[in-house]
């Protein structure tokens, strides 16, 4: 079904790089928004074992198989529960070091992505990692912050939209390759952003 064959693609090659790209916060406690069954909060808790790992997803099954299946591997460091992108109330302010998406906003729509971010950035301490779809230069003429459809889902010109919350020094993009996401759709318009809530000392931005 689903849930087990989202579960499968654990072995996806673009789960090791939002892995790294999360450690570069240095974090202690994180957030997936949309987890799912959990498999990138699984490899987090290789990578991270003595992190406090959370993930909120709205399909109460999905959360019922990711803590049946953390439970039975023995990881102890991984919470789920039920929860929207848009209400994030059962978190205090700055209540995480990173939280990061997987997929997920290209699901939400004009009408709840500011709310969504707004809430992001609330939680978040450190920063945000969104690994979503977002709109390159070579397609200006396509430009909207808030959203274009295309095949269903939403992809954005995330520099526009992040404006609002964050400096653009303090904003990453790295475009997905090929051999990161084997898919067409993902290769022209997918991309890693990291937005940091302080200025990295070093800093490369790679479009």
């Amino acid at each position: 079904d689903v849930i087990q064959s989202y579960r499968d693609s654990i072995v996806h090659p673009h789960r090791q790089v939002l892995i790294d790209k999360t450690c570069e916060f240095s974090p202690g406690k994180i957030l997936e928004i949309g987890c799912n069954c959990g498999p990138n909060l699984y490899l987090l808790a290789q990578h991270l074992p003595t992190a406090q790992l959370y993930g909120i997803d709205v399909n109460p099954m999905a959360i019922e198989i990711g803590s049946q299946w953390f439970s039975e591997s023995g990881i102890n460091n991984i919470s789920l529960n039920v929860g929207k992108a848009d209400d994030l109330g059962q978190f205090p302010d700055n209540s995480f070091d990173v939280v990061f998406t997987d997929a997920l906003l290209i699901f939400v729509g004009p009408d709840k992505i500011e709310k969504v971010i707004e809430e992001m950035f609330r939680v978040a301490r450190k920063g945000l990692l969104l690994t979503e779809w977002h709109i390159f230069e070579h397609e200006h003429h396509a430009k909207n912050s808030l959203g274009i459809r295309q095949h269903g889902m939403w992809k954005r010109d995330y520099t526009a939209l992040l404006k609002k919350y964050s400096s653009p020094e303090r904003v990453t993009i790295t475009k997905i390759t090929e051999d990161i996401w084997p898919d067409m759709n993902w290769q022209t318009a997918g991309a890693f952003i990291q937005v940091f809530k302080k200025l990295r000392p070093e800093r490369n931005q790679a479009v």
